[in-house]
Protein backbone atom coordinates (compact mmCIF):
# COMPACT_ATOMS: atom_id res chain seq x y z
CA UNK A 1 0.00 0.00 0.00
CA UNK A 2 1.44 3.39 -1.16
CA UNK A 3 1.45 5.60 1.78
CA UNK A 4 1.96 9.07 1.08
CA UNK A 5 2.49 10.28 4.57
CA UNK A 6 5.74 8.38 5.06
CA UNK A 7 7.75 9.68 2.20
CA UNK A 8 10.19 11.72 2.88
CA UNK A 9 9.84 15.40 1.65
CA UNK A 10 12.27 15.38 -1.09
CA UNK A 11 9.47 13.64 -2.64
CA UNK A 12 6.93 16.07 -2.14
CA UNK A 13 6.48 16.57 -5.92
CA UNK A 14 6.35 12.61 -7.30
CA UNK A 15 3.70 12.39 -4.23
CA UNK A 16 1.83 15.24 -5.37
CA UNK A 17 1.48 13.83 -8.90
CA UNK A 18 0.41 10.75 -7.59
CA UNK A 19 -2.27 12.31 -5.64
CA UNK A 20 -3.40 14.58 -8.26
CA UNK A 21 -2.87 12.71 -11.62
CA UNK A 22 -4.69 9.82 -10.34
CA UNK A 23 -7.68 11.40 -8.76
CA UNK A 24 -7.54 13.77 -12.08
CA UNK A 25 -7.46 10.68 -14.36
CA UNK A 26 -10.27 8.64 -12.16
CA UNK A 27 -12.54 11.69 -12.99
CA UNK A 28 -11.40 11.88 -16.65
CA UNK A 29 -11.69 8.00 -17.13
CA UNK A 30 -7.97 7.46 -17.61
CA UNK A 31 -8.23 4.98 -15.04
CA UNK A 32 -9.59 1.46 -14.87
CA UNK A 33 -9.41 0.18 -11.51
CA UNK A 34 -9.10 2.59 -8.70
CA UNK A 35 -8.33 -0.19 -6.64
CA UNK A 36 -4.69 -0.62 -8.36
CA UNK A 37 -3.55 2.65 -6.22
CA UNK A 38 -2.55 3.04 -2.84
CA UNK A 39 -4.56 6.41 -2.41
CA UNK A 40 -7.70 4.64 -4.43
CA UNK A 41 -9.80 5.39 -1.50
CA UNK A 42 -9.23 8.93 -1.30
CA UNK A 43 -9.38 9.30 -4.83
CA UNK A 44 -12.43 10.10 -6.47
CA UNK A 45 -15.17 7.03 -7.30
CA UNK A 46 -15.85 5.90 -11.13
CA UNK A 47 -18.61 3.87 -10.18
CA UNK A 48 -21.31 6.54 -10.60
CA UNK A 49 -21.40 9.02 -13.80
CA UNK A 50 -23.33 11.84 -14.23
CA UNK A 51 -24.44 13.67 -17.48
CA UNK A 52 -21.26 15.61 -17.95
CA UNK A 53 -19.42 12.47 -17.46
CA UNK A 54 -17.79 13.30 -13.60
CA UNK A 55 -18.68 10.77 -10.88
CA UNK A 56 -21.40 11.39 -8.53
CA UNK A 57 -19.49 9.66 -5.91
CA UNK A 58 -16.37 11.86 -4.24
CA UNK A 59 -14.72 8.68 -3.06
CA UNK A 60 -14.28 5.45 -3.48
CA UNK A 61 -15.67 4.11 -0.03
CA UNK A 62 -18.18 7.14 -0.18
CA UNK A 63 -21.01 7.11 3.18
CA UNK A 64 -23.11 9.35 2.83
CA UNK A 65 -24.08 11.82 5.72
CA UNK A 66 -27.06 14.95 5.95
CA UNK A 67 -24.87 17.37 6.11
CA UNK A 68 -21.63 19.13 6.48
CA UNK A 69 -22.45 19.40 10.26
CA UNK A 70 -23.44 16.28 10.93
CA UNK A 71 -20.10 15.06 9.34
CA UNK A 72 -17.82 18.01 11.06
CA UNK A 73 -17.47 15.64 14.14
CA UNK A 74 -15.91 12.77 12.51
CA UNK A 75 -13.23 15.71 10.69
CA UNK A 76 -9.81 16.26 11.87
CA UNK A 77 -10.09 19.51 9.99
CA UNK A 78 -12.37 22.80 10.10
CA UNK A 79 -14.62 22.20 6.52
CA UNK A 80 -15.18 24.69 4.19
CA UNK A 81 -19.15 24.97 2.84
CA UNK A 82 -19.46 28.46 2.50
CA UNK A 83 -23.29 30.16 2.09
CA UNK A 84 -22.32 31.83 -1.21
CA UNK A 85 -22.14 28.31 -2.65
CA UNK A 86 -25.92 27.34 -1.45
CA UNK A 87 -26.22 23.96 0.27
CA UNK A 88 -24.60 20.83 -1.20
CA UNK A 89 -26.45 18.23 -3.02
CA UNK A 90 -24.74 15.64 -1.64
CA UNK A 91 -22.50 15.01 1.58
CA UNK A 92 -19.83 12.35 2.14
CA UNK A 93 -17.32 10.36 3.95
CA UNK A 94 -15.05 7.75 4.22
CA UNK A 95 -16.28 4.14 5.11
CA UNK A 96 -13.28 2.90 5.86
CA UNK A 97 -10.42 5.36 5.01
CA UNK A 98 -8.50 7.00 7.43
CA UNK A 99 -7.73 10.20 7.40
CA UNK A 100 -11.18 10.98 7.41
CA UNK A 101 -12.20 13.27 4.17
CA UNK A 102 -15.22 15.52 2.76
CA UNK A 103 -16.93 15.52 -0.50
CA UNK A 104 -19.63 17.75 -0.97
CA UNK A 105 -21.34 17.63 -4.53
CA UNK A 106 -22.98 20.90 -5.68
CA UNK A 107 -25.02 21.58 -8.49
CA UNK A 108 -25.64 25.50 -8.43
CA UNK A 109 -27.85 27.79 -10.71
CA UNK A 110 -25.15 30.05 -11.19
CA UNK A 111 -21.91 27.89 -10.88
CA UNK A 112 -22.70 24.70 -12.47
CA UNK A 113 -22.12 21.06 -11.26
CA UNK A 114 -18.91 20.17 -9.74
CA UNK A 115 -17.56 17.83 -6.69
CA UNK A 116 -15.72 19.14 -3.99
CA UNK A 117 -12.99 16.96 -1.74
CA UNK A 118 -11.67 18.12 1.50
CA UNK A 119 -9.11 15.74 3.10
CA UNK A 120 -5.95 16.78 5.42
CA UNK A 121 -2.44 16.25 4.44
CA UNK A 122 0.65 15.54 6.54
CA UNK A 123 3.17 17.47 5.02
CA UNK A 124 4.24 21.13 5.04
CA UNK A 125 1.87 23.63 3.21
CA UNK A 126 5.40 25.28 1.28
CA UNK A 127 5.96 22.05 0.14
CA UNK A 128 2.63 21.13 -1.06
CA UNK A 129 2.84 24.26 -2.74
CA UNK A 130 6.07 23.73 -4.36
CA UNK A 131 4.83 20.46 -5.65
CA UNK A 132 1.72 22.22 -7.46
CA UNK A 133 4.04 25.00 -8.62
CA UNK A 134 6.21 22.63 -10.24
CA UNK A 135 3.63 20.22 -11.72
CA UNK A 136 2.36 23.23 -13.35
CA UNK A 137 5.61 24.16 -14.62
CA UNK A 138 6.09 20.37 -16.14
CA UNK A 139 2.42 19.56 -17.27
CA UNK A 140 1.88 20.29 -20.96
CA UNK A 141 0.76 17.64 -23.71
CA UNK A 142 4.55 16.24 -24.76
CA UNK A 143 4.80 15.02 -20.81
CA UNK A 144 1.50 13.29 -20.64
CA UNK A 145 -0.81 15.89 -19.16
CA UNK A 146 -4.17 17.23 -21.09
CA UNK A 147 -5.33 20.79 -21.05
CA UNK A 148 -3.67 23.52 -19.48
CA UNK A 149 -2.04 23.49 -15.89
CA UNK A 150 -1.76 26.43 -14.53
CA UNK A 151 -1.06 28.39 -11.24
CA UNK A 152 -3.75 30.97 -10.03
CA UNK A 153 -3.96 32.66 -7.23
CA UNK A 154 -7.41 32.70 -5.44
CA UNK A 155 -9.62 33.31 -2.29
CA UNK A 156 -6.85 35.80 -0.01
CA UNK A 157 -4.22 35.11 -2.73
CA UNK A 158 -3.43 31.55 -1.61
CA UNK A 159 -1.80 29.92 -5.06
CA UNK A 160 -3.81 26.87 -6.69
CA UNK A 161 -3.55 24.52 -9.63
CA UNK A 162 -5.65 25.45 -12.56
CA UNK A 163 -6.61 22.25 -14.72
CA UNK A 164 -8.62 23.90 -17.91
CA UNK A 165 -10.24 22.60 -20.95
CA UNK A 166 -8.59 19.39 -21.35
CA UNK A 167 -9.68 17.50 -24.33
CA UNK A 168 -11.73 14.91 -22.12
CA UNK A 169 -13.60 17.57 -20.78
CA UNK A 170 -12.65 18.24 -16.94
CA UNK A 171 -11.96 21.51 -15.39
CA UNK A 172 -10.32 21.11 -12.08
CA UNK A 173 -8.92 23.52 -9.21
CA UNK A 174 -6.28 21.66 -6.34
CA UNK A 175 -4.83 23.68 -3.77
CA UNK A 176 -3.70 23.27 -0.45
CA UNK A 177 -5.04 25.19 2.94
CA UNK A 178 -3.40 25.26 5.81
CA UNK A 179 -2.90 21.44 5.96
CA UNK A 180 -5.93 20.56 4.34
CA UNK A 181 -5.90 19.78 0.72
CA UNK A 182 -8.72 20.89 -1.84
CA UNK A 183 -9.72 19.07 -5.06
CA UNK A 184 -12.31 20.70 -7.11
CA UNK A 185 -13.62 18.82 -10.38
CA UNK A 186 -16.44 19.71 -13.13
CA UNK A 187 -17.50 18.95 -16.40
CA UNK A 188 -16.50 21.99 -18.69
CA UNK A 189 -20.31 21.40 -20.31
CA UNK A 190 -21.51 22.24 -16.86
CA UNK A 191 -18.82 23.98 -15.32
CA UNK A 192 -16.42 26.49 -16.89
CA UNK A 193 -12.74 27.09 -15.73
CA UNK A 194 -13.92 31.05 -14.34
CA UNK A 195 -16.60 29.67 -12.59
CA UNK A 196 -13.95 26.93 -11.08
CA UNK A 197 -11.69 29.55 -10.11
CA UNK A 198 -14.89 31.46 -8.08
CA UNK A 199 -16.03 28.38 -6.26
CA UNK A 200 -12.40 27.65 -5.70
CA UNK A 201 -12.20 31.05 -4.02
CA UNK A 202 -15.41 30.95 -2.29
CA UNK A 203 -14.37 27.83 -0.63
CA UNK A 204 -11.17 29.12 0.31
CA UNK A 205 -12.52 32.23 1.59
CA UNK A 206 -14.62 30.18 3.99
CA UNK A 207 -11.83 27.76 5.17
Amino acid sequence: MFDAHNKKPTRVVSVLVVFVAVGYALYAGLATDARSTGVAANAPSRTLRGPGGISEMPFTDARVVASVDKARPELPFRPSAPFSLGTPEAVYVHEDYRPQALGLIYRSASLGHFIVTQEPVAMPHNEQVAGLQQLAANCNPATGCQGSWTMANIGNGNPALIISNPPDGVNAVIWIHGTTRFQLFGATTEFTSDNALTAASALEAGA
